[in-house]
């Protein structure tokens, strides 16, 4: 193969997919629905619910709720915190590619739903929770983490009953 065959290959290769590259739209809460409801579209910067196509940012104090009637909610990356208590309260699953929790950010599972993330980051004072409510909502932790999973020193992951299930390096049984 010549280099320039090479060259255009390559190319082609990139164009086509090789190379991967974030398209997804910053959409942050701003609490302008006034009501907490993750589908309230006017609790969005943008004004729209976030979609499978966003990086997700929720840093206000503030609990923003998901009903368990409610649809799995999806994202690119989710970022629960960091400057002030924002809590998302889950009663529902969803699936993205990210989720960071930082310092004051607390994600609360209220169901038995699947929580599927490819990466989740729990930073120094960033919390889980598994939580019971009411009977429609009672549940724990079933967050699944497809590829790295980094949990912080300071980090508190808490369920009231259950355990670990999990696979791979360094796993409990």
């Amino acid at each position: 193969m010549t280099r320039s065959s090479l060259s255009r290959l390559l190319a082609a290769a990139l164009l086509l997919g090789g190379a991967r590259a974030s398209w997804a739209a910053s959409v942050s809460w701003d609490g302008g629905g006034g009501d907490g409801n993750w589908y309230s579209a006017t609790n969005w910067s943008n004004d729209a619910v976030p979609t499978g196509a966003d990086d997700v940012t929720i840093d206000q104090a503030v609990t923003v709720t998901v009903d368990h009637s409610s649809p799995a909610i999806a994202f690119v990356n989710l970022n629960i915190g960091g400057s002030a208590a924002a809590m998302l309260r889950l009663s529902t699953g969803g699936f993205g590619t990210g989720l960071t929790v930082s310092n004051l950010g607390t994600l609360e599972f209220r169901s038995t739903n699947t929580f599927r993330v490819n990466d989740f980051f729990l930073n120094s004072g960033g919390r889980i929770l598994g939580s019971t409510g009411p009977a429609a909502e009672a549940g724990g932790v079933n967050l699944v983490v497809a590829y790295s999973g980094t949990i912080a020193a300071g980090a508190l992951i808490s369920a009231s009953s259950g355990g670990y299930a999990g696979g791979g390096s360094g796993a409990c049984p």
